[in-house]
């Protein structure tokens, strides 16, 4: 088959979907498909840096990169989007490359709109994952025109739609009660985890990580944009009173400047310069990051599901997440990790100390959680998964 990719972003840049997309795509290309990546030159969503190759393969992958611009939401349709960017057009370009299948990533957008126009054109098959957080949804739902567009823009399109791809049971929950879609229509295929890339780093890279950030106390880390729906304030505030010392790594790019100078007075307020420290690495530093922490924390406040999560947990590592989202489709809380109150820093505190005091039972809630993650969210087995629906009528 021959299938495109539409996405806000792709690597380098760096996220959730983003991560999704280029290892869906690669696993395609090993299956033997032929994958176009359809998507921005901007390398983050705030548009700070752009990538200046526009076309290139990338492990087999051939990505295809176009002007992104930011659009402004006080006019038209635009306030309405998933983010207030978009790219193209890509409207010819996808009409001229003979597709069997479209694959969409993140709607509300203009990209689904061209993608969507041209699949019918084509009469190709169109798929949509949304990416998004059933509380995102909620909170849109509560406005009031977000209805009135979903109704009369984006919902009629979703019906026709050859299968709409939830990557949580709470996201296929979410648009079936609230956007009304049929049950039929939603497929859940979760997210996944390159077992392969994790696998692959060394335990001398492991113990280097460890003696630099923290060679003697626990190691809490955080992988994500430091922006504030990551709720990185809730995690401070967490550790400021920590019975056990520990050293808390907070890891990514930087989304929000306000938020991250906030962030860093609430460091020097709270006296915790030695105890909490903002890096930026690449993926390989990154993966041995989650081999060398003691405890992962990603207290979000929403979440469609939460890769980062999963990978930690990949590598047998204990976790923390907010109750929110699609985060307890992942987590079993006091089974294959912990949950707490979103926003609660009091209850993520306690969670926090309970994960390195009670060594014993962590150890046997993190060999539950890397079995779990293992068996039900290994990339290959979801690719062939997603090759067996594009293949399908």
């Amino acid at each position: 088959m021959k299938i495109a990719q539409v996405c806000y972003l792709y690597h380098p840049a760096i996220g959730g979907v983003e991560s999704h997309v280029k290892n869906l795509s690669e696993r395609l290309v090993s299956l033997g498909h032929t994958v176009e990546v359809f998507t921005s030159d901007f390398e983050d969503l705030q548009g700070k840096r752009r990538v200046k190759i526009t076309r290139e393969v990338v492990n087999g992958v051939l990505v295809k990169r176009y002007p992104g611009k930011f659009i402004d939401r006080r006019f038209t349709n635009s306030r309405f989007q998933a983010q207030k960017v978009e790219f193209g057009p890509i409207h010819e370009d996808l009409s001229k490359g003979n597709f069997d299948v479209i694959h969409v990533h993140s709607i509300p957008s203009k990209h689904f709109d061209e993608a969507y126009s041209v699949s019918k054109k084509l009469g190709c098959k169109i798929f949509v994952t949304a990416h998004f957080s059933p509380d995102d949804l909620v909170k849109a739902f509560k406005t009031k025109l977000t209805p009135w567009y979903w109704k009369i823009f984006l919902i009629p399109k979703l019906k026709k739609v050859n299968r709409f791809i939830a990557v949580s049971p709470s996201e296929a929950k979410a648009f079936a009660s609230i956007v009304g879609l049929p049950e039929g229509k939603i497929l859940v295929i979760p997210n996944g985890v390159n077992l392969e890339e994790l696998d692959k780093v060394s335990n001398t890279k492991v113990r280097q990580f460890k003696d630099r950030y923290s060679p003697r106390e626990p190691l809490i880390l955080f992988v994500g944009r430091i922006v504030p729906a990551k709720g990185i304030d809730i995690l401070v505030e967490a550790v400021a009173s920590l019975r056990t010392r520990a050293k808390t790594l907070i890891v990514g790019p930087v989304g929000d400047e306000r938020y991250f100078e906030e962030l860093k007075r609430m460091v020097r307020r709270l006296k915790l310069e030695s105890a909490v420290q903002f890096d930026q690495l690449s993926r390989s530093e990154v993966l041995s990051a989650f081999h060398a922490c003691d405890l992962f924390v990603l207290p979000t406040r929403g979440e469609v599901f939460g890769i980062v999560l999963a990978e930690a947990m990949a590598v047998g590592k204990v976790v923390i997440g907010a109750n929110v989202g699609g985060i307890p489709d992942l987590i079993k809380d006091g089974k294959t990790g912990y949950l707490f109150e979103p926003g609660n820093y009091r209850d993520l505190r306690q969670k926090i100390t309970q994960a390195i005091e009670y060594r014993d039972l962590s150890k046997k809630i993190s060999l539950a959680g890397c079995k779990e993650v293992r068996n039900k969210y290994d990339w290959n087995k979801l690719a062939s998964k997603l090759e067996v629906l594009y293949a399908g009528k």
